[in-house]
């Protein structure tokens, strides 16, 4: 019986040990429009639900090598495309059925200088984390965020003073580039977690029937 209990605390330790699989995602593997869309909008496409293991709402990418101006373009830390909030106004967010975690991304300005970024992080409906980020339009930063064990990101961007040299685009978008995202997997350990305790409890039935 101790011999059991022993291995079981064992395995238990064996599963929080288990770490995260972190990635990198650069969004260049997404495959862009090199047509405009009916809004005139060109080399852009939605990110597709299941990129990362998450589904996407309101989010797109472009291909900055094409539309070299802007905030998006100078902030690109790699290449080619990067990722940005569909149009600027809608409401963006990032879901997913398992928890996962978002460790750090490059955010960047599209056209507002001093641009706020606000970001939650909830899991089960209940807020676990809430940062404000200060964007620029002359290059993108490296933000540590470790928001760990989430299944929603919310974002809402506001206020910041237009660059008037950016002709071309205005309003409250923002982009982001190479986000470590690690998704929180079922630890092998687990089954055998699952097992130890159906033995234990065998253990203390046939103990009781005795």
């Amino acid at each position: 019986m101790k011999l059991i209990s022993t291995l079981i605390a064992a395995l238990f330790m064996t599963l929080l040990a288990v770490p995260a699989s972190a990635a990198l995602y650069t969004f260049d593997d997404i495959a862009t429009n090199t047509t405009p869309d009916p809004d005139g909008y060109s080399y852009l496409a939605a990110i597709p639900n299941g990129y990362a293991g998450l589904n996407w709402t309101n989010f797109l990418v472009e291909d900055i090598t094409v539309k070299t101006v802007g905030g998006l373009a100078n902030g690109a830390e790699s290449y080619n495309n990067v990722a940005l909030n569909a149009y600027g106004t809608s409401a963006q967010s990032v879901t997913a059925t398992t928890p996962f975690t978002l460790t750090s991304g490059y955010f960047m300005a599209a056209w507002n200088e001093g641009l706020e970024l606000n970001i939650i992080g909830m899991l089960g409906g209940v807020e676990k984390y809430n940062a404000t980020l200060i964007l620029s339009t002359v290059d993108s930063y490296n933000f540590i965020l470790n928001m760990a064990n989430i299944d929603t990101l919310l974002f809402s961007s506001s206020g910041g003073n237009p660059v008037f040299q950016l002709t071309v685009g205005k309003g409250t978008q923002f982009g982001f580039d190479n986000l470590v995202i690690s998704a929180v997997p079922l630890p092998a350990a687990l089954p055998l977690f699952a097992g130890a305790m159906m033995v234990l409890g065998g253990v203390k039935a046939r103990k009781r029937k005795a």
